[in-house]
């Protein structure tokens, strides 16, 4: 049986709702969607030539070219390895465990953004640096060709005496650009301050002993070095005289200490019980009565009059205008004093360089001294030395003086690499309290 046709709904379309609702437009997408995919791949497939359609392989294909040549074999196994996989000896050196074996971690690589991997940089860079780029790139190749080829270190076409060239200022950008390059790899190292390699101090590791300190010296060696000697041993004295000068008239001795006696008097002045003090009291009365005199008030008879006080003040005015006269004479001359005071600013430039060479001298001496690094002073070790009825002239009966142990450690400090120290005694506070304990006492019966 035929089905019916369907009968056209009638809608009145006087409204754009009804429109949407009851007007089928999917053609109309349908299209409007084929224009717009064919505008994303660059136009309709229909419109474009074969060249840009279709490519014309040049390169040989694999499979061909696999087919033709001749197969060759395996490697065969070894016999003696055939042997170690069944012999149970070998089987038992193997690990038996069934854990997998534990893998180093690779931690998560460094994603700086730089000229190298940042898209947007490069873009930015490129066209400034790219000649620069190209010329470095081509002088570190030369480099590592010259490191990689051994027969090139031997090659000295170079004269050692000839004049230095003069470097361009582009190399030197180009050198620069290479540094900056390592720099952004990660693969230069950082840079070291200059005193990281410099000494804390100028003096030698092992000073050279003098010529007095030998086994056998000559009588002029020998006795310099026993001035020497005497000369600290006289400063030593001198130094102790004085600490005990100073200290002496800051503290009381002991005869003239207080005692008994000195203490009962002091305790009883002004008790009235000596004529002392009644001669002191006449005395005091008599300079109270000098003092009621002299601390009379003094009174003008007249005043001053009109004619007075306006001479004073006219006398004032005139001192004034002298006073700015020759302010503004003095300083009119001081045009003519140009003379002196170029002298005075050549004489000031020559006490400030010779202040600087003093400062740099003093500053260069320093190096040569030992530093104050701690709470203790450097003190020099006493002067090895052999008396005159010492002296053997043969190794054998030598006597050994110093400590070699003890020489290192203060010439250690002497280099300021260690600071001064002093012999640490351990003091305890209190006295240890000793206890028996109850396994160790003696059982109660």
């Amino acid at each position: 049986m035929m089905s019916k046709p369907k009968k056209a709904v009638k809608v009145s379309k006087n409204r754009k709702k009804t429109w949407r609702k009851h007007c089928p437009i999917d053609d109309v997408e349908e299209y409007l969607e084929n224009n717009r995919f064919n505008e994303r791949i660059g136009g309709a497939i229909a419109d474009k030539s074969d060249d840009s359609l279709f490519v014309v392989e040049k390169t040989a294909n694999a499979e061909l070219l696999n087919e033709d040549q001749p197969k060759t074999r395996a490697a065969k196994e070894s016999k003696l390895k055939s042997i170690q996989s069944d012999l149970k000896y070998f089987k038992l050196l193997e690990s038996q465990s069934k854990a997998e074996p534990i893998v180093p971690r690779v931690g998560p690589k460094d994603k700086r953004r730089t000229f190298l991997n940042d898209d947007k940089k490069f873009a930015k860079l490129w066209p400034q640096k790219q000649l620069q780029y190209l010329r470095a790139k081509q002088k570190a190749d030369e480099k590592k060709a010259v490191k990689s080829d051994p027969k090139l270190r031997f090659n000295f076409s170079s004269d050692l005496w000839a004049d230095a060239e003069e470097t361009d200022p582009k190399d030197v950008e180009i050198e620069e650009l290479i540094d900056y390059q390592e720099v952004l790899k990660g693969s230069k190292p950082p840079k070291v301050p200059k005193h990281r390699y410099q000494k804390p101090s100028l003096l030698p590791s092992v000073e050279p002993p003098l010529s007095g300190q030998s086994y056998n010296p000559s009588f002029e060696d020998h006795q310099n070095l026993l001035a020497i000697a005497h000369d600290i041993e006289v400063k030593k004295i001198r130094e102790d005289n004085h600490l005990k000068r100073v200290v002496e008239d800051h503290y009381v001795s002991r005869a003239s200490a207080p005692n008994d006696q000195t203490w009962a008097k002091e305790m009883s002045h002004g008790l009235g019980l000596s004529d002392d003090e009644e001669d002191n009291e006449s005395e005091d009365q008599m300079e109270e009565n000098e003092d009621k005199t002299w601390n009379q008030l003094i009174r003008a008879d007249k005043k001053k009059t009109r004619a007075q006080r306006r001479k004073e003040l006219l006398q004032k005015e005139t001192e004034k205008k002298k006073r700015l006269e020759k302010s503004l004479k003095s300083s009119a001359n001081e045009i003519f004093k140009l003379k002196t005071y170029k002298k005075e600013l050549n004489q000031k430039e020559k006490e400030s360089s010779e202040r600087q060479k003093r400062r740099s001298a003093r500053n260069l001496a320093k190096l040569f001294q030992p530093k104050r690094m701690s709470r203790y002073k450097y003190e020099e070790p006493d002067v090895e030395l052999h008396l005159t009825h010492e002296l053997s002239g043969c190794l054998r009966s030598m006597k050994t003086e110093g400590n070699l142990l003890q020489d290192r450690f203060k010439s250690i400090q002497r280099r300021n690499i260690i600071e001064t120290r002093t012999k640490q005694t351990f003091k305890r506070k209190y006295k240890l309290k000793k206890i028996i304990k109850k396994s160790c006492k003696d059982p109660i019966v």
